[in-house]
């Protein structure tokens, strides 16, 4: 695993302590502020949500997918995609000290 993912699941679980379900809301959440930032309305997340089929879904996949259209958000915002992240991680620390 990569540094940045290794030092975010530490902070994580020393600071942030989280069971399935709650990592999976925290997961939505994330998804939908960023959804919100990018100018995404309430509707628009409500309808997007019931149009996911319901069938399984490979986890590593997802994730590849996510990572993908990320790299895409962050460009089009003129965003380096991993120093976001890594402000992201420092912001956490500094709050959990």
């Amino acid at each position: 695993m990569s540094e940045y993912q290794n030092r975010a699941v530490r902070i994580q679980k020393e600071l942030f302590p989280l069971e399935a379900l709650e990592m999976k809301r925290q997961m939505l959440k994330a998804a939908l502020q960023l959804f919100s930032s990018l100018g995404g309305s309430h509707e628009d997340a409500v309808a997007l949500a019931q149009s996911i089929p319901s069938r399984e879904h490979q986890v590593g996949s997802e994730v590849g997918l996510l990572m993908f259209e990320l790299a895409r958000i962050s460009h089009a915002n003129d965003i380096d995609i991993m120093q976001a992240a890594y402000n992201v991680l420092d912001a956490a620390v500094a709050d959990g000290a």
